[in-house]
């Protein structure tokens, strides 16, 4: 399992983007909110089961339902993540939660060998 520095190293290898920091916060602890991710196979655009959502900073991973959703509540702040699943090509992605949450369609692409 990868960890959270060898991801971080790894989506700023993948990418262009600017460096996001990673806000660490002290004294009273933030309100989490919620990020649902949707994991479809992009193809057919059917849900993908079991994929796996991993966060920086946040610990455990959290795999898909049978609908291909996974959710987490999380602090406020700059996040990176990756999703991986068996039979597809991972992806990266980079976010801002706010306190409106963050929901988003990852489409995965079969990977071919």
């Amino acid at each position: 399992m990868n960890t959270d520095k060898v991801m971080y190293s790894e989506f700023l290898g993948m990418t262009k983007a600017p460096k996001i920091g990673i806000r660490k916060h002290y004294g009273a602890r933030p309100a989490k909110v919620l990020v649902l991710a949707t994991v479809l196979d992009d193809t057919t655009s059917l849900p993908i089961v079991d994929a796996v959502t991993k966060y920086v900073g946040v610990r455990g991973s959290i795999k898909t339902d049978i609908n291909g959703v996974a959710s987490k509540e999380m602090p406020e702040g700059a996040h990176l993540g990756k999703v991986t699943a068996l039979g597809y090509v991972s992806n990266s992605l980079a976010f801002a939660l706010t306190e409106l949450g963050y929901e988003v369609t990852i489409r995965m692409v079969p990977n071919i060998i």
